[in-house]
C-alpha cells in the first residue's frame, strides 16, 4: 500500500505551467523550514486571526446594539398590546353585559305590555 502511494508521488508530472508557478510562489513564502521559522508563521497566523476576529466584532458592535433597541421597543409594543388586548376585553364583557341587560328590559317591557292589553 505504501509502495502505491510513492509511486503515485512519483509519477505526478509537472506539466502544467500554473502547477510550475504556485510551486515557486510557495518556495518564495516559505524559505525554511526550521523550528523557529514555523513558529514564527504560527505566530504570525494566530495574529492575524486575532486581529481578523477584533475587526468583525468591532463591525458588528453597532448592529449588536441596534438588535437590543430593537428588541426593547419590540418589549414595549408587545407590552403596549397585551394593555389593549386586555382593555378591549373587558370593554366586551362590559358591552355583552349591558345587551344582556337591554334584552332583560325589551323583555320585560314587552312582557308589561302583553299584561297591559
Amino acid at each position: 500500500m505504501l509502495q502505491g502511494k510513492v509511486e503515485k508521488a512519483l509519477s505526478i508530472q509537472l506539466e502544467s505551467q500554473e502547477l510550475v508557478e504556485a510551486t515557486r510562489g510557495l518556495g518564495d513564502f516559505y524559505h525554511s523550514n526550521s523550528l523557529d521559522e514555523r513558529r514564527a508563521l504560527r505566530h504570525t497566523l494566530a495574529s492575524r486571526s486575532v486581529d481578523a476576529t477584533l475587526g468583525l466584532l468591532a463591525s458588528l458592535h453597532p448592529i449588536i446594539q441596534l438588535l437590543d433597541r430593537l428588541q426593547q421597543e419590540n418589549d414595549v409594543v408587545c407590552r403596549s398590546i397585551d394593555q389593549e388586548s386586555a382593555v378591549l376585553s373587558k370593554a366586551m364583557q362590559e358591552t355583552s353585559h349591558l345587551l344582556k341587560q337591554v334584552e332583560d328590559l325589551q323583555s320585560k317591557k314587552s312582557d308589561s305590555f302583553i299584561f297591559e292589553a
